[in-house]
């Protein structure tokens, strides 16, 4: 599992609900309400950069969620959505 993945399934309640955020900073993809750091540097890192579309967008099926992350500013945020 990757390592975004390991985050978000750690977002996952026992409501079945994800709850938490993404946000890119200058040094790290910050994943989760608690703030699960990854280096930016992290193969993975460059891995969901190439994901992004024209328009700074990009969609994960995860689970029951479509997730999906959109970059402006330097900022990945994220929107949860149940499939």
């Amino acid at each position: 599992m990757s390592e975004i993945a390991k985050a978000l399934d750690a977002m996952l309640q026992d409501s079945g609900e994800l709850s938490g955020a993404i946000a890119m900073r200058p040094d790290y993809l910050c994943i989760g309400a608690r703030g699960c750091a990854v280096p930016k540097d992290a193969s993975h890192f460059a891995e969901a950069e190439k994901l992004f579309d024209a328009d700074g967008c990009v969609s994960i099926d995860f689970k029951d969620y479509l997730v999906t992350l959109q970059k402006g500013q330097g900022v990945i945020i994220g929107v949860y959505r149940p499939k």
